[in-house]
This record gives structure tokens, sequence and C-alpha cells, in this order.
């Protein structure tokens, strides 16, 4: 069996397996791997007429030296907060069916982070306490990846230098600005207090 996926073709598997960039890009590589040929799928732009919401990653480039080791060239990659806390909401929200804002009881945000295979990954999980009009309650949760830094070792200084200060801006943000669920067409939409 053999084919071909267009760039439109490879969106729409890429939006509807859900996937992070990571993912795709994982997927990628082994394709590259076990057919030992050049597959390349420029997506960036595909995503943004396909994939609702898609929010494009800011990307910085530093270089980094720790004592007398070699040079090390660190590549790091960040998805905006605001967006992406947004979106989370807004898609939990859709894919359970809650299209009352009165049953939403409280929305958090946890973030974290840990350094493994060469990279040091952010994401964040967003968890949304539900209660039916019968009573029943439930926690909805998504975990989304914001933020990947190529670096063979954790230090403090690179992430100082690439993302931290998006990081802290995008949390400051959140943290100043009242998050709302407004009803929409039996649907419930967000938006910050300064959008």
């Amino acid at each position: 069996v053999c084919g071909v996926l267009d760039a439109e073709e490879s969106a729409s598997l890429y939006t509807d397996a859900d996937l992070t960039d990571q993912q795709w890009n994982t997927i990628m590589r082994h394709l590259r791997h076990k057919f030992n040929a050049s597959v390349a799928v420029s997506l960036l732009e595909t995503k943004r007429r396909c994939y609702e919401g898609y929010t494009a990653p800011r990307v910085k480039v530093i270089y980094h030296r720790e004592g007398e080791k070699e040079e090390e060239k660190i590549v790091a990659e960040y998805q905006d907060i605001k967006a992406e806390f947004k979106k989370a909401v807004e898609v939990l929200l859709r894919v359970k069916q809650v299209g009352k804002r009165k049953r939403v009881k409280r929305i958090r945000l946890v973030i974290g982070g840990d350094h493994g295979q060469g990279a040091f990954r952010l994401g964040f999980r967003v968890l949304i306490d539900t209660e039916s009009d019968e009573g029943e309650k439930e926690v909805l949760h998504k975990t989304i990846n914001i933020a990947t830094v190529h670096c063979k070792k954790e230090v403090g200084a690179i992430l100082e230098s690439t993302v931290i200060d998006w990081v802290t801006e995008d949390l400051k943000y959140i943290n100043e600005n009242r998050l709302h669920l407004l009803n929409v067409n039996r649907r419930v939409v967000t938006c910050f207090e300064s959008d």
C-alpha cells in the first residue's frame, strides 16, 4: 500500500487526531527513519487555514556555553498560554456538551515542566469543575504542551533566556484578567476581561 497525502489531507489528519506539534514531529521523524526518505510536510500555513484557533508558536534561538564545554545551539518554541487556555476551556466544554455556563463551578490552571530526551517541556492542565442540573459533579481536564526548549541539560539560565519572560507575562495577564464564560447559541465561549 502506498500513497501521498497533500498538505490539506495532512492537516486534516493532524486536526482529526488532535495531535500536538510535538506528536506530529515525532510521527514525521519515525516515517523518515522507516522509509529512509525525506518526508516533509509544512503544516504551519495549512494549520492556520484548517485548524480553528491554531496558535503559531514564538521561536527563539540562543547559543549557550557552560564552562569550558562546546557552545550549544538552543531552540525554544512557545505557544501563548492565554490563547491555549481559552481554547482548552472552550474545547472541553464543547466536547463534554456543557451548554450552560452556570454548570461551571470552578476553572483551574496547573502548570509544570520537566526535562527529558534532549528537551525541557512545559505544559499546563486545565481542570473544570462542573455540576449538572441533577447535582452530578464532574471534573473535566485537558493537558496541553506549550513550550519546548531543545537543550542537553536543564539549566535555569537557559530557561530564563528563552521562555520564562513569555510565561511570566502570560500568567500575569491571566491572573489580572478574569476569564468570562458566555452563552452563545447554546454553546459556552470564553473571553478575558480585557479582550
